[in-house]
């Protein structure tokens, strides 16, 4: 990876180098080939980033989609743990009622407010298959 972030400074500079001299038509081939570099250099940073923290990643992210979630749904962080998957389903038919797109809703809310109820159901779910171990 390194060494691709000193090609990298290499073509840039030595891009306006040649511009410089006006060396225009080499100047557009090498500041070409910059977004190449860059991009190269982004997925190698993203491989070894993902390799290093796989699992703290997805931790990461399925916990800010239950924070989301939570918040779609107007519950409270603290409460999750004494919902029941009935309490979810109620909350989500008061609010679905008032943001289904045939009530003058959009889609957007109301797959919202589905997508959150579906992923706090499965959470449930899993927390009390879990415990029941």
């Amino acid at each position: 990876m390194y060494i691709k972030n000193i090609a990298l400074v290499f073509v840039i500079i030595f891009a306006f180098a040649l511009l410089k001299v006006k060396a225009f038509a080499p100047a557009i081939i090498m500041i070409l080939i910059v977004p190449f570099l860059y991009t190269s250099i982004k997925k190698d940073k993203a491989k070894k980033i993902n390799n290093e923290s796989n699992n703290t990643q997805d931790k990461i992210i399925y916990d800010n989609e239950i924070d989301e979630a939570l918040n779609v749904l107007g519950i409270e962080d603290e409460d999750i743990d004494n919902l029941t998957v009935e309490d979810i389903e109620k909350i989500h038919k008061k609010l679905i009622k008032n943001f289904h797109p045939d009530q003058g809703g959009s889609n957007y809310l109301a797959s919202k407010i589905n997508e959150a109820k579906e992923l706090l159901v499965k959470y449930i779910k899993n927390k009390n298959n879990n415990t029941e171990l």
